[in-house]
Protein backbone atom coordinates (compact mmCIF):
# COMPACT_ATOMS: atom_id res chain seq x y z
CA UNK A 1 0.00 0.00 0.00
CA UNK A 2 1.19 3.52 -0.70
CA UNK A 3 1.81 5.90 2.12
CA UNK A 4 -0.82 8.66 2.20
CA UNK A 5 2.01 11.16 2.89
CA UNK A 6 1.98 11.68 0.15
CA UNK A 7 12.34 15.93 -37.41
CA UNK A 8 12.09 16.44 -41.32
CA UNK A 9 9.61 17.59 -43.95
CA UNK A 10 6.56 15.88 -42.57
CA UNK A 11 3.59 17.80 -41.14
CA UNK A 12 4.47 16.94 -37.53
CA UNK A 13 7.99 16.31 -36.27
CA UNK A 14 8.72 14.21 -33.24
CA UNK A 15 10.54 17.09 -31.57
CA UNK A 16 7.40 19.17 -31.93
CA UNK A 17 4.96 16.57 -30.63
CA UNK A 18 4.96 17.31 -26.88
CA UNK A 19 4.42 20.96 -27.63
CA UNK A 20 1.38 20.66 -29.84
CA UNK A 21 -2.25 20.91 -28.88
CA UNK A 22 -3.65 17.45 -28.35
CA UNK A 23 -7.25 17.90 -29.49
CA UNK A 24 -7.68 14.58 -31.30
CA UNK A 25 -5.58 11.47 -31.71
CA UNK A 26 -7.14 8.17 -32.66
CA UNK A 27 -8.37 6.70 -29.36
CA UNK A 28 -6.91 3.26 -28.74
CA UNK A 29 -6.95 2.81 -25.02
CA UNK A 30 -7.36 -0.70 -23.67
CA UNK A 31 -7.44 -1.85 -20.12
CA UNK A 32 -4.82 -4.21 -18.70
CA UNK A 33 -6.79 -6.96 -17.08
CA UNK A 34 -5.61 -8.88 -14.07
CA UNK A 35 -7.82 -10.86 -11.72
CA UNK A 36 -8.00 -9.30 -8.29
CA UNK A 37 -7.93 -11.22 -5.06
CA UNK A 38 -10.96 -10.04 -3.13
CA UNK A 39 -11.99 -13.10 -1.15
CA UNK A 40 -11.00 -13.23 2.49
CA UNK A 41 -11.01 -15.89 5.17
CA UNK A 42 -13.41 -13.82 7.24
CA UNK A 43 -16.06 -14.27 4.52
CA UNK A 44 -15.72 -18.04 4.16
CA UNK A 45 -18.23 -18.92 6.85
CA UNK A 46 -20.92 -16.80 5.18
CA UNK A 47 -20.35 -18.51 1.84
CA UNK A 48 -20.59 -21.84 3.61
CA UNK A 49 -23.99 -20.76 4.85
CA UNK A 50 -25.01 -19.80 1.32
CA UNK A 51 -24.03 -23.23 0.02
CA UNK A 52 -25.96 -24.92 2.82
CA UNK A 53 -29.06 -22.87 2.00
CA UNK A 54 -28.79 -23.78 -1.68
CA UNK A 55 -28.64 -27.46 -0.80
CA UNK A 56 -31.86 -27.22 1.14
CA UNK A 57 -33.58 -25.13 -1.55
CA UNK A 58 -33.44 -21.77 0.17
CA UNK A 59 -32.17 -18.76 -1.76
CA UNK A 60 -31.04 -15.93 0.49
CA UNK A 61 -28.57 -13.27 -0.73
CA UNK A 62 -25.64 -13.00 1.65
CA UNK A 63 -22.86 -10.57 0.80
CA UNK A 64 -19.29 -10.52 2.00
CA UNK A 65 -18.64 -7.18 3.70
CA UNK A 66 -15.59 -6.54 1.50
CA UNK A 67 -17.72 -6.78 -1.62
CA UNK A 68 -20.82 -5.05 -0.29
CA UNK A 69 -21.60 -1.88 -2.22
CA UNK A 70 -18.52 -2.44 -4.41
CA UNK A 71 -20.11 -1.08 -7.56
CA UNK A 72 -20.88 2.24 -5.99
CA UNK A 73 -17.90 2.58 -3.68
CA UNK A 74 -15.00 4.78 -4.77
CA UNK A 75 -12.76 2.80 -2.44
CA UNK A 76 -12.75 0.06 -5.12
CA UNK A 77 -11.12 2.52 -7.55
CA UNK A 78 -7.74 4.13 -6.96
CA UNK A 79 -5.50 6.08 -9.29
CA UNK A 80 -2.24 7.99 -9.62
CA UNK A 81 -2.03 11.07 -11.82
CA UNK A 82 1.21 12.73 -12.99
CA UNK A 83 1.67 15.98 -14.90
CA UNK A 84 4.11 18.82 -15.50
CA UNK A 85 3.62 22.21 -13.91
CA UNK A 86 5.76 25.28 -13.47
CA UNK A 87 7.28 25.71 -10.03
CA UNK A 88 8.01 29.35 -10.80
CA UNK A 89 11.32 28.62 -12.52
CA UNK A 90 10.78 25.69 -14.89
CA UNK A 91 8.47 22.72 -15.41
CA UNK A 92 8.60 19.94 -12.84
CA UNK A 93 6.66 16.69 -12.41
CA UNK A 94 3.83 16.53 -9.87
CA UNK A 95 1.74 13.59 -8.66
CA UNK A 96 -1.63 13.19 -6.94
CA UNK A 97 -3.29 10.05 -5.53
CA UNK A 98 -7.00 9.20 -5.83
CA UNK A 99 -8.15 7.33 -2.74
CA UNK A 100 -11.58 6.96 -1.14
CA UNK A 101 -13.26 9.31 -3.58
CA UNK A 102 -10.86 12.25 -3.49
CA UNK A 103 -7.45 13.38 -4.74
CA UNK A 104 -4.52 14.08 -2.45
CA UNK A 105 -2.71 17.40 -2.55
CA UNK A 106 -0.29 17.66 -5.48
CA UNK A 107 3.22 16.61 -4.57
CA UNK A 108 6.31 17.71 -6.54
CA UNK A 109 8.57 14.74 -7.30
CA UNK A 110 11.29 16.39 -9.43
CA UNK A 111 13.36 19.45 -8.63
CA UNK A 112 16.00 20.57 -11.12
CA UNK A 113 16.82 23.49 -13.42
CA UNK A 114 15.47 21.87 -16.62
CA UNK A 115 11.97 21.48 -18.05
CA UNK A 116 10.46 18.07 -17.22
CA UNK A 117 7.42 17.27 -19.38
CA UNK A 118 4.91 14.61 -20.56
CA UNK A 119 5.15 12.01 -17.75
CA UNK A 120 3.75 8.46 -17.58
CA UNK A 121 3.08 6.42 -14.43
CA UNK A 122 2.47 2.75 -13.58
CA UNK A 123 2.15 0.84 -10.30
CA UNK A 124 3.60 -2.66 -10.37
CA UNK A 125 2.18 -5.72 -8.62
CA UNK A 126 4.31 -5.07 -5.53
CA UNK A 127 2.95 -1.56 -5.14
CA UNK A 128 6.03 0.27 -6.41
CA UNK A 129 5.38 3.35 -8.52
CA UNK A 130 7.33 4.04 -11.74
CA UNK A 131 7.31 7.48 -13.38
CA UNK A 132 9.02 8.21 -16.73
CA UNK A 133 9.18 11.61 -18.42
CA UNK A 134 11.15 13.69 -20.95
CA UNK A 135 13.64 16.31 -19.82
CA UNK A 136 14.67 19.23 -22.03
CA UNK A 137 18.40 19.67 -21.44
CA UNK A 138 21.20 21.09 -23.61
CA UNK A 139 19.02 20.96 -26.71
CA UNK A 140 18.20 17.26 -26.20
CA UNK A 141 15.03 15.60 -24.96
CA UNK A 142 16.07 12.79 -22.70
CA UNK A 143 14.09 10.14 -20.84
CA UNK A 144 14.38 9.97 -17.06
CA UNK A 145 12.66 7.82 -14.46
CA UNK A 146 12.25 7.43 -10.74
CA UNK A 147 10.43 5.02 -8.45
CA UNK A 148 8.70 5.08 -5.09
CA UNK A 149 8.16 2.33 -2.54
CA UNK A 150 5.32 4.31 -0.96
CA UNK A 151 7.53 6.01 1.59
CA UNK A 152 10.20 7.79 -0.40
CA UNK A 153 11.23 8.47 -3.99
CA UNK A 154 14.46 7.31 -5.58
CA UNK A 155 16.82 9.77 -7.23
CA UNK A 156 15.97 10.44 -10.87
CA UNK A 157 17.99 8.39 -13.35
CA UNK A 158 18.64 8.85 -17.06
CA UNK A 159 17.50 6.17 -19.51
CA UNK A 160 20.16 5.74 -22.20
CA UNK A 161 18.50 5.37 -25.61
CA UNK A 162 21.26 6.38 -28.04
CA UNK A 163 19.12 9.22 -29.41
CA UNK A 164 18.87 12.89 -28.50
CA UNK A 165 15.10 13.31 -29.02
CA UNK A 166 12.97 10.97 -26.88
CA UNK A 167 9.32 11.60 -26.10
CA UNK A 168 5.89 10.12 -25.39
CA UNK A 169 6.80 7.47 -22.83
CA UNK A 170 4.27 4.68 -22.18
CA UNK A 171 4.39 2.04 -19.43
CA UNK A 172 2.89 -1.40 -18.75
CA UNK A 173 3.51 -4.22 -16.25
CA UNK A 174 3.02 -7.87 -17.24
CA UNK A 175 1.99 -10.92 -15.20
CA UNK A 176 5.60 -11.55 -14.14
CA UNK A 177 5.79 -7.98 -12.83
CA UNK A 178 8.17 -6.94 -15.61
CA UNK A 179 8.03 -3.27 -16.57
CA UNK A 180 7.69 -2.49 -20.29
CA UNK A 181 8.58 0.98 -21.59
CA UNK A 182 7.81 2.40 -25.05
CA UNK A 183 8.57 5.82 -26.49
CA UNK A 184 9.28 7.65 -29.75
CA UNK A 185 12.80 8.70 -30.79
CA UNK A 186 14.08 10.73 -33.72
CA UNK A 187 16.79 8.58 -35.37
CA UNK A 188 18.12 11.29 -37.68
CA UNK A 189 15.69 10.48 -40.49
CA UNK A 190 12.27 10.16 -38.90
CA UNK A 191 10.54 9.26 -35.65
CA UNK A 192 10.29 5.59 -34.67
CA UNK A 193 8.84 3.57 -31.80
CA UNK A 194 11.26 1.86 -29.41
CA UNK A 195 10.87 -0.34 -26.33
CA UNK A 196 12.89 -1.50 -23.35
CA UNK A 197 12.20 -3.71 -20.34
CA UNK A 198 13.44 -3.44 -16.77
CA UNK A 199 15.27 -6.06 -14.75
CA UNK A 200 17.41 -5.80 -11.65
CA UNK A 201 20.44 -4.68 -13.69
CA UNK A 202 18.56 -1.82 -15.35
CA UNK A 203 16.83 -1.13 -18.65
CA UNK A 204 17.48 -3.45 -21.58
CA UNK A 205 19.02 -2.18 -24.83
CA UNK A 206 16.39 -0.18 -26.76
CA UNK A 207 14.93 -1.98 -29.78
CA UNK A 208 12.65 -0.78 -32.55
CA UNK A 209 8.98 -1.81 -32.61
CA UNK A 210 7.74 -0.40 -35.93
CA UNK A 211 8.98 -0.97 -39.48
CA UNK A 212 12.15 1.03 -40.15
CA UNK A 213 10.98 3.30 -42.95
CA UNK A 214 11.34 7.01 -43.70
CA UNK A 215 8.00 8.24 -42.30
CA UNK A 216 7.30 9.32 -38.70
CA UNK A 217 5.76 7.07 -36.07
CA UNK A 218 4.75 8.83 -32.84
CA UNK A 219 2.58 8.73 -29.70
CA UNK A 220 2.96 5.06 -28.64
CA UNK A 221 0.74 3.38 -26.06
CA UNK A 222 1.46 -0.05 -24.58
CA UNK A 223 -0.80 -2.54 -22.82
CA UNK A 224 -0.96 -6.22 -21.86
CA UNK A 225 -3.32 -8.55 -23.73
CA UNK A 226 -5.35 -11.26 -21.99
CA UNK A 227 -2.71 -13.82 -23.02
CA UNK A 228 -0.20 -11.87 -20.94
CA UNK A 229 1.78 -10.49 -23.90
CA UNK A 230 2.22 -6.78 -24.66
CA UNK A 231 0.79 -4.84 -27.59
CA UNK A 232 1.84 -1.39 -28.80
CA UNK A 233 -0.28 1.08 -30.79
CA UNK A 234 0.87 4.38 -32.27
CA UNK A 235 0.15 7.04 -34.91
CA UNK A 236 2.06 6.48 -38.15
CA UNK A 237 2.27 8.72 -41.22
CA UNK A 238 1.35 7.03 -44.50
CA UNK A 239 -0.08 8.24 -47.82
CA UNK A 240 -0.18 11.80 -46.57
CA UNK A 241 -2.17 11.07 -43.41
CA UNK A 242 -1.80 9.66 -39.93
CA UNK A 243 -3.25 6.21 -39.11
CA UNK A 244 -3.23 4.01 -36.02
CA UNK A 245 -0.84 1.05 -36.26
CA UNK A 246 -0.38 -1.95 -33.98
CA UNK A 247 2.27 -4.54 -33.24
CA UNK A 248 2.19 -7.41 -30.74
CA UNK A 249 4.92 -9.21 -28.83
CA UNK A 250 4.97 -12.93 -29.74
CA UNK A 251 7.32 -13.94 -26.95
CA UNK A 252 10.51 -13.29 -28.91
CA UNK A 253 9.91 -10.32 -31.20
CA UNK A 254 7.31 -7.82 -32.38
CA UNK A 255 4.93 -8.86 -35.14
CA UNK A 256 4.84 -6.90 -38.40
CA UNK A 257 2.95 -3.64 -37.93
CA UNK A 258 -0.61 -3.46 -39.21
CA UNK A 259 -2.90 -0.52 -39.79
CA UNK A 260 -6.00 -0.38 -37.61
CA UNK A 261 -7.91 2.79 -38.37
CA UNK A 262 -8.91 5.41 -40.86
CA UNK A 263 -6.76 8.56 -41.00
CA UNK A 264 -6.56 10.61 -37.83
CA UNK A 265 -3.83 13.29 -38.09
CA UNK A 266 -2.43 14.94 -34.98
CA UNK A 267 -2.96 18.67 -34.83
CA UNK A 268 -0.31 21.28 -35.61
CA UNK A 269 2.39 22.37 -33.23
CA UNK A 270 2.11 25.02 -30.59
CA UNK A 271 3.69 28.40 -31.32
CA UNK A 272 5.79 28.26 -28.15
CA UNK A 273 8.44 25.57 -28.63
CA UNK A 274 10.20 25.90 -25.29
CA UNK A 275 7.71 24.53 -22.78
CA UNK A 276 4.39 22.76 -22.63
CA UNK A 277 1.38 24.22 -24.46
CA UNK A 278 -1.56 25.85 -22.79
CA UNK A 279 -4.48 23.62 -21.84
CA UNK A 280 -6.78 22.59 -24.68
CA UNK A 281 -9.66 24.91 -25.41
CA UNK A 282 -11.00 27.78 -23.36
CA UNK A 283 -12.43 25.53 -20.66
CA UNK A 284 -10.13 22.67 -19.56
CA UNK A 285 -11.97 19.48 -18.55
CA UNK A 286 -12.68 19.12 -14.86
CA UNK A 287 -13.70 15.45 -14.65
CA UNK A 288 -13.28 12.09 -16.39
CA UNK A 289 -15.52 9.08 -16.84
CA UNK A 290 -13.94 5.77 -15.87
CA UNK A 291 -15.49 2.67 -17.47
CA UNK A 292 -15.12 0.05 -14.76
CA UNK A 293 -14.76 -3.65 -15.47
CA UNK A 294 -17.01 -4.63 -12.58
CA UNK A 295 -19.90 -2.26 -12.33
CA UNK A 296 -21.15 1.00 -13.82
CA UNK A 297 -18.92 3.82 -15.02
CA UNK A 298 -17.91 6.56 -12.61
CA UNK A 299 -17.38 10.26 -13.05
CA UNK A 300 -14.46 11.43 -10.99
CA UNK A 301 -13.19 15.01 -10.73
CA UNK A 302 -9.72 16.06 -11.78
CA UNK A 303 -7.44 17.77 -9.26
CA UNK A 304 -7.82 21.54 -9.31
CA UNK A 305 -4.03 21.89 -9.45
CA UNK A 306 -3.77 19.87 -12.69
CA UNK A 307 -2.12 22.29 -15.13
CA UNK A 308 -2.73 20.58 -18.50
CA UNK A 309 -4.97 17.48 -18.56
CA UNK A 310 -3.99 16.77 -22.19
CA UNK A 311 -0.38 16.17 -21.19
CA UNK A 312 -0.91 14.16 -18.00
CA UNK A 313 -0.50 10.44 -17.40
CA UNK A 314 -2.80 8.27 -15.29
CA UNK A 315 -2.61 4.85 -13.68
CA UNK A 316 -5.93 3.26 -12.73
CA UNK A 317 -6.47 0.38 -10.34
CA UNK A 318 -9.98 -1.02 -10.72
CA UNK A 319 -10.43 -3.78 -8.16
CA UNK A 320 -6.91 -5.08 -8.78
CA UNK A 321 -6.85 -4.47 -12.54
CA UNK A 322 -4.08 -1.97 -13.24
CA UNK A 323 -3.75 0.08 -16.44
CA UNK A 324 -1.62 3.05 -17.46
CA UNK A 325 -2.33 5.53 -20.26
CA UNK A 326 -2.18 9.19 -21.22
CA UNK A 327 -5.06 11.02 -19.58
CA UNK A 328 -6.00 12.40 -23.03
CA UNK A 329 -7.37 8.96 -23.93
CA UNK A 330 -10.03 9.13 -21.25
CA UNK A 331 -10.79 12.71 -22.25
CA UNK A 332 -11.18 11.67 -25.91
CA UNK A 333 -13.42 8.78 -24.92
CA UNK A 334 -15.60 11.25 -23.01
CA UNK A 335 -15.77 13.51 -26.09
CA UNK A 336 -16.81 10.55 -28.24
CA UNK A 337 -19.63 9.63 -25.85
CA UNK A 338 -20.99 13.18 -25.78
Amino acid sequence: MLDNDWGNTFPVRQMDYPLMEMKKVNPYARRIRRRGQSDSFSCSWKWACVLLMVFVGIVVPVACPAAEGEEGNDAALSAELVWARSDGHDYEIFISFYRDGSWSAARQITDNSENDIVPAVIRDHLGRLWVVWSKLEDGARTLYFKTSDGKEWSAEQKIETGYTVNLSAGLAVDRENQIWLVWSSFDGVDDDIFFSTWDQSGWSKPMRVNTNDSTPDIQPVIGIERDGLPWVRWSGFEDGEYHTFESRWNGNDWTAERMLTEPGPPTTASADSSVQPDAMGNTPPTQIQVMQNNGPSKMIPLPESLADPWKAGICLDENGRVSSMPLRMLLEEDETRQ
